[in-house]
């Protein structure tokens, strides 16, 4: 009896498959406000715009030259402590700067403030 049960759901099954033709199978459309696939008008996606930043703008490097002349107020080719009183470093090491003990540094003397005299690495 179960058999006759089974086979008779898929002859109607399939007699029902058969009816509809080439959509057998298929789930009947049920919205049909939807327009058809081929009249939908997309809008173009607008072009993207990249911007790719330019390199920073360098800052130029004042020269040991430039810097020396611009704290010898007087001209005169040395600085006095007066004159280095606006660098609290060189302020501080004025004294080991000064090799000859003259008072005043000189373009060479200021040169070698960033030379390690102690021979360290």
């Amino acid at each position: 009896m179960k058999k006759t049960l089974i086979a008779s759901v898929l002859a109607l099954a399939s007699g029902a498959a058969m009816a509809q033709g080439s959509n057998a199978g298929a789930l009947p459309r049920t919205d049909s406000t939807l327009p058809p696939a081929s009249d939908v008008y997309t809008e173009p996606a607008p072009p993207v715009t990249v911007v790719i930043p330019g390199p920073a703008p360098v800052q130029p490097v004042m020269s040991d030259d430039s810097k020396f002349a611009s704290m010898d107020a007087n001209a005169n080719g040395s600085l006095s402590k007066t004159e280095v009183g606006i660098n609290s470093e060189l302020v501080t090491r004025f004294r080991s700067l000064d090799r000859n003990s003259d008072g005043k540094l000189s373009r060479n003397e200021y040169g070698m403030r960033n030379v390690d005299t102690s021979g360290g690495r």
